[in-house]
């Protein structure tokens, strides 16, 4: 941290000083070469060091609990003072050393300091808190009120200035009770003092933390000297620096930033925070939840959605494109979704199906996810993201380059277009958009013979443009082909399943090799079907495995791949035209491989893969393709105990049996139980399932979207659009706000008609200016088949509402009006809480010394009533008029004519006094 004069310091010297400003010089040490600095300390000794005020006592050590001599102190206050050393006159001091006498001279000239006698300094003596704490307070004109000051230990002599010190922030004392006045001050509480006394007007954010709970992570941090309002940018990055999370704003409120986080993946992360110029950062450990559940959500390009999950998940759930719901600006998203499980098996990447934008700079979007299981077939719980920004300003970047094949290849980290690649100064491409590929993006070029030369080569890439229009205009990187002279060759060939094999190779291979497959002489592989039969295996992604799916029949169809009664079947395995990118051709491979028939029954993979549409089909899964033939007296399903007629039936070509519900079942929310007894279905080769249980629900996860509407003045009716009743949580007056506030007191909020609509009524006298409200329902509102209230977005419902004034006027006060200035008042003025818009004088009944005077007229000028009287009846002003408001039920008509805008009528029985003159 390179050394900044303060922003302000008035010195308060007898003589004239002169400020040096320098350029700090690179420390010898820093607080973290030492070994005796705690993490308390740690900021104060960088600054101290890092600035020249001090250096350590050895290059290990800072002597952070050692005293401090009085020459040694004033030595490090005068470097922190940047006082001019140079010019000042003698202190007289005599036992002061020549290395610190200048800066002596300059403290006791500057009325810093004083001596212990007129010719002695005290030089080798301890110096105490107390009197660290006047000098500091005196170099710094710190002021503080010694009235306040809860230590015990404190004299007289030291008390402003140990205040100063309290109410500057600098120190907090020893304990609650003392300040340790008289005990020598430690090098450690030296750093401490010189450095919050050095940056006390400066803009600093410190204490940063973040806590994690419950998949939220809180960061919060604290700020010294901001600007009203000033704005604080929380990052997060993982490990080496790359962003984790999208980036939050947060308003610093009273020296406070906070800002929430939620899925972080598990691991270390660095939480910075950063206002104005002034930033500050802390590790946290975010631990992996052993519930399955979603780590984060963020859109990493416009083209696509990276979900990280915390276990490894289920390969079909994962890309099923029915268990995401992508909103984009509060509507569902126009485009077709794909899903792509990566290599790690926790993360999946969401794109368009034609490979379009699905964001550009400015969107908001909200991602949900449910029904994805993990490998094991544990549910996933269902994830609903908050509001999340994209905004892309950085320019892609080059990845790296290599030779693929006959291909040089250069990756991006984002999807590209417009590039053109230059390799070792040949000729430039034509433009390229990239290929994105499990979350790789490239784009490629075929490779020249000198391009697969062995040795280093370098490859330009111009002009690289992303979805959202940022450009790299150019970037050079390089590849390198080694000598390649070992042949490709088959590394094993081992049993899959039934009808497959797999082979393993040593090296990548240019093409698919080709394969005859024999059982004795009769073909059921070869050069012909090669391409259909035989195809990379999608779970290894070094693509070093292939696996081998043998036909039901020979490829004459004459030949059963197991004959009757046969359990094993041997088959030779011949492998050629094996090569490598390097064109190398490896060896013909011939062997075996001996495959097992299925002997064993479907099993059911288990209960949470099995599913019920909104046609009432209940799919349940089992581990294997199950045959057409199902026997309906076998299957049998349950609803609390009561036996339900239903029809199953199987495709015959998947894995699933599907059982039509009763008409009267369909859309209901309920739990079924599946029993099936053995012999009910069987597998393609025939086996029957054993004898099992299972069960499968059918449950709405969609929230529930209210409509309000106006029932009149502040009533409002919210219907909401369930099947299914709502819950008392409806009526839960807490469960509404108004403007971020809770209804105003005595609100009710009772269903209306059935149990999905209530009336939300609003007492009178709580609404005092007719306008527009923020009606907000709370998501803890839920139907009993517990889906929530909330918007398109998922967030807490939130509508703006008609508000109407209720409160009725009152009056408030009233003065004469002596327009002649005769001390008779022709007219009195009466003012209201709020303007009245209509009057009638039979509304106020007016009184001298208990005598019933009668007013001519009353009229409204300016929401106020003049009141006139006739020349017989005015008031000397010197007397005091009563002015009561009279109830309707006691005026001739009944009726109060006194009304707001609102119409509000004026509040009865209100009686004032008026004895000034306006």
């Amino acid at each position: 941290m390179a050394y900044q004069p303060k922003s302000y310091r008035k010195f308060v010297a007898t003589a004239a000083t002169a400020t040096l400003v320098a350029t700090a010089v690179a420390p010898a040490f820093a607080a973290s070469s030492f070994t005796d600095v705690p993490a308390k300390y740690e900021q104060a000794v960088n600054y101290l060091v890092e600035n020249n005020i001090t250096l350590g006592k050895t290059a290990t050590t800072f002597g952070t609990n050692e005293t401090i001599t009085r020459v040694d102190a004033a030595v490090m206050i005068a470097k922190a003072l940047e006082l001019d050393t140079s010019n000042a006159p003698d202190s007289g001091f005599t036992d002061v050393p020549a290395r610190a006498k200048a800066y002596v001279d300059a403290l006791k000239a500057a009325g810093f300091i004083n001596g212990k006698t007129a010719t002695t300094f005290g030089s080798d003596q301890e110096i105490t808190r107390g009197e660290m704490a006047i000098i500091i307070a005196r170099a710094y004109e710190l002021t503080g009120d010694a009235s306040k000051l809860s230590f015990t230990d404190v004299a007289d002599r030291y008390k402003d200035a140990v205040a100063a010190l309290v109410d500057n922030g600098i120190t907090s004392g020893a304990t609650a009770t003392t300040f340790g006045t008289t005990a020598a001050i430690k090098r450690g509480d030296f750093a401490i003092f010189a450095y919050r006394v050095e940056t006390k007007d400066e803009l600093a954010v410190s204490n940063v933390a973040a806590v994690t709970t419950d998949a939220k992570t809180t960061v919060t941090a604290t700020v010294k000297n901001a600007e009203a309002n000033a704005t604080a940018k929380v990052e997060i990055f993982a490990n080496g620096g790359t962003t984790a999370a999208e980036t939050k704003t947060a308003t610093v409120v009273d020296g406070k930033v906070t800002a929430d986080f939620t899925g972080l993946a598990a691991g270390t992360h660095v939480a910075k925070v950063t206002v104005g110029e002034a930033s500050a950062q802390a590790s946290f450990t975010v631990v992996a939840s052993a519930t399955p559940q979603v780590e984060s959500v963020m859109a990493i390009n416009a083209k696509e959605v990276k979900v990280v999950f915390n276990k490894v998940v289920d390969k079909t759930t994962a890309e099923n494109v029915a268990n995401y719901t992508l909103k984009l600006n509060g509507l569902p998203f126009g485009g077709t979704l794909v899903a792509d499980l990566q290599a790690d098996g926790k993360t999946v990447l969401l794109s368009d199906s034609v490979a379009a934008d699905i964001f550009t700079n400015g969107d908001y979007y909200t991602l949900e996810v449910k029904e994805v299981l993990t490998k094991d077939l544990n549910k996933v719980t269902a994830y609903k993201s908050g509001t999340l920004n994209y905004f892309d300003n950085s320019a892609p970047t080059v990845v790296s380059s290599e030779l693929n094949g006959s291909n040089v290849r250069v990756y991006f980290n984002e999807p590209v277009s417009g590039v053109n690649l230059k390799v070792d100064g040949g000729v430039l491409s034509g433009a390229l958009t990239s290929t994105n590929q499990d979350g790789k993006y490239y784009v490629e070029i075929p490779a020249s013979a000198d391009d697969k030369k062995v040795g280093t080569h370098s490859v330009i890439a111009y002009n690289a443009v992303d979805a959202d229009g940022n450009t790299l205009s150019v970037a050079a990187t390089e590849y390198t082909v080694v000598s390649d002279t070992a042949a490709p060759s088959i590394t094993s060939v081992t049993a899959d399943s039934s009808n497959t094999f797999k082979v393993k190779v040593s090296e990548k291979l240019a093409v698919a090799p080709t394969f005859e497959v024999k059982k004795g002489g009769v073909a059921f592989i070869d050069a012909t079907n090669t391409a259909t039969q035989v195809a990379l295996d999608s779970e290894d992604p070094t693509d070093l495995t292939y696996i081998v799916t043998l036909p039901a029949t020979d490829i004459s169809t004459a030949y059963p791949l197991y004959a009757t009664n046969e359990n094993t079947a041997a088959f030779s395995v011949k492998i050629t035209n094996i090569k490598d990118n390097s064109n190398l051709a490896g060896a013909d491979y011939n062997g075996s491989v001996t495959l097992t028939k299925d002997a064993v029954g479907p099993k059911v993979l288990s209960a949470n893969t099995n599913t019920i549409d909104a046609l009432g089909v209940i799919k349940v899964k089992f581990d294997e393709n199950v045959s057409a033939t199902v026997d309906a007296t076998k299957v049998k399903v349950y609803k609390d105990g009561v036996l339900l007629a239903v029809t199953p039936s199987a495709l015959g070509t998947d894995k699933f049996l599907s059982i039509a519900l009763p008409a009267a079942e369909v859309g209901k929310l309920a739990t079924y139980s599946v029993q099936l007894e053995a012999g009910a279905v069987k597998d393609a080769s025939g086996n029957d399932n054993l004898a099992l249980s299972t069960s499968a629900t059918y449950a709405v996860t969609s929230d529930i979207a209210p409509t309000v509407t106006s029932a009149g003045a502040n009533k409002y009716q919210v219907a909401f659009a369930s099947t299914t009743d709502m819950t008392d949580s409806a009526t839960t007056v807490s469960n509404y706000t108004l403007d971020g506030k809770a209804l105003p007191n005595g609100s009710t909020v009772d269903f209306s008609g059935d149990k999905k609509t209530v009336l939300i009524t609003l007492p009178s006298e709580s609404v005092t200016t007719t306008t527009s409200g923020s009606l907000q329902i709370s998501k803890n509102v839920v139907n009993k088949a517990d889906q929530k209230v909330a918007d398109a977005s998922g967030n807490a419902f939130t509508q703006l509402v008609g508000l109407v004034d209720n409160v009725k006027p009152v009056l408030k006060s009233g003065k004469f009006v002596d327009a002649d200035d005769n001390k008779l008042a022709e007219s009195v003025e009466l003012t209201f809480s709020e303007n009245v818009t209509a009057s009638n004088i039979d509304d106020f009944e007016f009184i001298v010394n208990g005598a019933k005077v009668t007013p001519a007229s009353v009229a409204i000028t300016s929401g106020k009533a003049v009141v006139s009287f006739i020349a017989a009846n005015q008031i000397n002003v010197a007397q005091t008029l009563t002015v009561k408001v009279v109830p309707a039920n006691e005026q001739t008509v009944k009726v109060m004519d006194t009304v707001d805008a609102d119409t509000n009528k004026l509040t009865e029985g209100t009686t004032i006094t008026v004895n000034t003159v306006k």
